[in-house]
């Protein structure tokens, strides 16, 4: 299978599964081996987005998602993952993941607003040289942006309007100086 798609799904959840949402990845798939691309072009809320183990997986693209519920958001060991759009998205439950990606080069969230029960990893994406999550108001843990080596920009809300429960750790990542002064601004 090199290609999946859910043209009329809008929910996905499972009520009594232990595994509800959506997972693309080791859980159910079984970790896809050739899986290049997936959509789900009407899906607007799900309890979990899991995608991980992908090794032929270019894009994650979700242009109608609104919110993913308790279990949250994990991008993860995705070799050859390009793309992840979800433009739309404004609430996770809980954490919002994104490591281990060895192709992703920018990452977007312009549209996340509210982390309930959890905080933002992310982390050892090689290629990664921009983070913007311009919009962010709460997140009940830490913020941890490290070891993405090339990784020179990042742009996030730390207005003092913000509730961040943990704190913001960024290492390991190639900032300049006008990123890192921003930052502290």
């Amino acid at each position: 299978m090199t290609s999946l798609s859910f043209p009329l799904l809008t929910y996905a959840s499972a009520a009594s599964s232990g595994s509800k949402g959506i997972i693309v990845g080791d859980s159910i798939l079984g970790g896809n081996p050739i899986l290049q691309s997936f959509t789900f072009p009407a899906l607007i809320m799900a309890d979990k987005l899991l995608v991980e183990n992908n090794n032929s997986l270019t894009q994650a693209v979700f242009p109608a998602l609104v919110t993913i519920g308790y279990d949250g958001v994990n991008i993860e060991a995705n070799p050859v993952l390009i793309n992840q759009d979800f433009p739309l998205l404004m609430t996770v439950g809980n954490d919002y993941v994104i490591q281990n990606n060895a192709l992703l080069t920018t990452l977007t969230q312009p549209s996340l607003t509210i982390i309930t029960g959890g905080g933002i990893i992310i982390s050892d994406n090689p290629s990664l040289l921009n983070v913007s999550i311009s919009s962010l108001l709460s997140s009940p843990d830490e913020v941890t942006i490290n070891n993405n080596v090339v990784l020179t920009t990042i742009t996030i809300n730390i207005a003092l309007n913000v509730t961040i429960g943990g704190t913001y750790d960024f290492f390991g990542n190639a900032l300049t100086q006008v990123s890192v002064d921003d930052i502290l601004n």
